[in-house]
């Protein structure tokens, strides 16, 4: 496991499972946000900017029974 702060998160950032990343000047800025069911866009996104895809601990989906 690694932990990642990541710079300017929206206010809402709980509700997504899926935050794409990029990394910038040794830090790791938000990029957009994912809900659970578009794992496959974040993907898409993550390499249209040459970012990564991290996934939200804080997500109440994480607990669910699909997870």
């Amino acid at each position: 496991m690694m932990i990642v702060h990541v710079e300017n998160l929206p206010q809402n950032y709980e509700k997504y499972r899926y935050f794409v990343v990029r990394a910038v000047e040794g830090k790791v800025w938000f990029y957009g946000a994912w809900y659970a069911y578009q794992a496959k866009d974040a993907m898409a996104q993550a390499q249209e900017v040459d970012g990564f895809v991290v996934e939200n601990p804080c997500d109440d989906d994480l607990f669910g029974e699909d997870y």
